[in-house]
């Protein structure tokens, strides 16, 4: 059986699939007349979790492409490992434009366009929590974000028949999205295909409002990664790590997704760190097996960074997982994760592979629970897939 820690499973509070997963056909991706993958909103200290539903529908034209031209990056997070090539994008907006032409700009864009429903995006309640904790507690907002990578937008076509094509080009999308994230303001904001060549351009539109971000680009000549932000006057970084999924020699790990953990400090808090962690698995419908590796994988990475000891107490530091997860409801990795177990008969399981991934069916990389069994810390060179 494949199952969470007890220890580490009561810790994790979940945030995962995105918005247009439920509502629209999944296994066909056949998109609607959205201009970005909705919003996940996570509110910490009620346990409270929101999600947006989409209930209007157009049919309109497609777009066409645009090319994409090599820039760097964000962060010291570099370029994947395995000596990979990647480039990115180009970007229509100046660097010298300011915070609040962007919002006049998500204004401007929404002129001479289509009535759209106030109901089109409604907030529904899908989990509360009634526990209370007689410590100290702070309220925090998390948002999880799949702001869907331009490039990728234009590789693919034929999934946005139905959206006009003036809602798809970047400098209409970019400024509602901008528009949408202010609006909802996050504490902390995990995004998920993020675009390297626009990092440092309009996504550093968030940094010139006060928060910061740590970026990780998906391997191999892939053009997205994953982000995560946070406001400097609320929490500063501890520590922070990504995870590279692509493990050359295993067939089951063998794309180029990728996740970020960072552990955050409360400034408020200083004593209580906060464990956040986003990824995005492979999308593939027919694949369940590799994106349940994936988030084995993952999993592990969460347990071994959010793990504490003090020679008296030992534990997990309070963790939120989100993430576009490219799951349903019913699929293994929700179930994982939802009930903390997937039954050892269940054929995905069934793969050679998973011997050597070197994580066990706790969700635990082997050599650090070997090393917490005999009371020693683990070094993190000895982490490996091998």
């Amino acid at each position: 059986m494949l199952k969470l820690t007890n220890s580490f499973y009561r810790y994790l509070r979940v945030a995962t699939d995105k918005v247009h997963v439920r509502k629209f056909a999944h296994l066909t991706r056949k998109k609607t007349c959205t201009t970005e993958w909705g919003p996940k909103l996570v509110l910490f200290h009620t346990g409270q979790v929101l999600r947006q539903k989409k209930r209007f529908r157009i049919r309109i034209p497609s777009l066409s492409a645009n090319e994409c031209s090599e820039v760097g990056q964000m962060s010291e997070l570099p370029r994947p490992t395995h000596n990979h090539a990647s480039h990115g994008g180009s970007f229509e907006i100046s660097e010298e434009d300011h915070v609040e032409q962007w919002r006049r700009r998500s204004i401007e864009s929404a002129k001479g366009q289509r009535v759209v429903p106030p109901d089109f995006r409604r907030w529904e309640v899908v989990r509360r929590s009634n526990s209370s904790s007689d410590g100290p507690s702070f309220k925090f907002r998390v948002v999880s974000y799949n702001v869907l990578a331009q490039c990728l937008l234009e590789q693919h076509r034929t999934l946005y028949t139905e959206c006009e094509p003036r809602n798809l080009t970047w400098k209409v999308r970019s400024a509602r999205i901008f528009n949408e994230i202010t609006q909802l303001a996050p504490d902390v904001l995990c995004l998920q295909e993020v675009e390297a060549s626009y990092v440092n351009s309009f996504y550093a539109k968030f940094e010139e409002m006060g928060y910061f971000g740590v970026y990780k680009r998906k391997t191999g000549e892939r053009h997205d990664g994953c982000a995560i932000y946070f406001k400097q006057s609320m929490f500063f970084m501890q520590d922070h790590i990504s995870v590279e999924f692509y493990q050359p020699r295993l067939p089951i790990l063998n794309r180029d997704n990728v996740g970020i953990i960072v552990k955050l400090i409360p400034r408020a808090l200083p004593r209580t760190p906060v464990v956040i962690a986003t990824t995005h698995l492979l999308y593939n419908p027919k694949r369940t097996d590799v994106r349940l590796a994936q988030i084995q994988l993952f999993l592990a990475e969460i347990d071994r960074f959010s793990y504490y000891t003090n020679g008296k107490d030992s534990g997990h530091y309070p963790t939120i997982l989100t993430g576009d997860l490219n799951s349903t409801s019913n699929s293994a990795v929700i179930k994982l994760l939802e009930r903390g177990h997937v039954s050892r008969i269940n054929p995905l399981r069934d793969v050679s592979d998973w011997k050597r991934i070197g994580v066990t069916d706790n969700c635990q990389h082997l050599s650090v629970y070997l090393n917490r069994q005999k009371g020693e810390a683990t070094d993190f060179s000895d982490v490996q897939v091998s």
